[in-house]
């Protein structure tokens, strides 16, 4: 009757509602994921750009000898 078909609106509406936030997490984990490498790839640059430093540092301690 009413009351079945009402019920079963309301399920279908709470399930598409739990199927868009399950859709809507994933996104923005995907997302984070992608920021933290991201974030990684910056870090070793800076490392790379770290270490270089030193070694002109070391090289015009050298030459300045």
């Amino acid at each position: 009757g009413e009351l079945e078909e009402l019920s079963a609106v309301l399920f279908q509406q709470a399930n598409e509602m739990v199927a868009k936030e399950k859709r809507a997490r994933a996104k923005l984990e995907e997302r984070i994921e992608v920021l933290e490498g991201r974030d990684a790839e910056k870090r070793k640059r800076l490392e790379k750009l770290d270490l270089a430093i030193q070694r002109i540092g070391r090289v015009r301690g050298v030459l300045e000898k």
